[in-house]
């Protein structure tokens, strides 16, 4: 948890700052800019079981990009894990409008309908 920590500000803080050398966790990193970053953290975050900060950061990779599949089943996952059932399948369902053919989308999605007895 404490790499996260290390790490997270380098996710959340504004681009124009980080290339400008702003950031203080910025110093003598090279630049990268990373559509999927948001994306990338939220997974580090769900593996953590930190939901709350996953939500909240692969919301952030939802918003920037609705058809990110990874974002999508990691938002399910976290859904899952507080109690949504209902609310994971439809970011499954998301995921799966997204990509009909991803396959982690598609194991989700199936071994939730299987774990809740939904066929739909």
């Amino acid at each position: 948890r404490e790499h996260v920590s290390q790490v997270r500000p380098l996710f959340v803080a504004k681009p124009q700052a980080i290339a400008g050398g702003q950031h203080p966790g910025a110093a003598g990193l090279p630049v990268v800019r990373q559509p999927g970053a948001h994306t990338m953290l939220g997974f580090v975050l769900v593996q953590l079981k930190d939901w709350a900060e996953a939500r909240r950061v692969l919301a952030a990779a939802y918003r920037a990009d609705p058809n990110d599949v990874l974002a999508l089943c990691m938002l399910g996952q976290v859904l899952e894990a507080i109690g949504s059932p209902q609310r994971a399948a439809a970011y499954y369902q998301r995921a799966l409008q997204a990509n009909p053919n991803d396959a982690l989308a598609q194991h989700y999605y199936a071994r939730l309908r299987d774990s809740t007895g939904r066929r739909s």
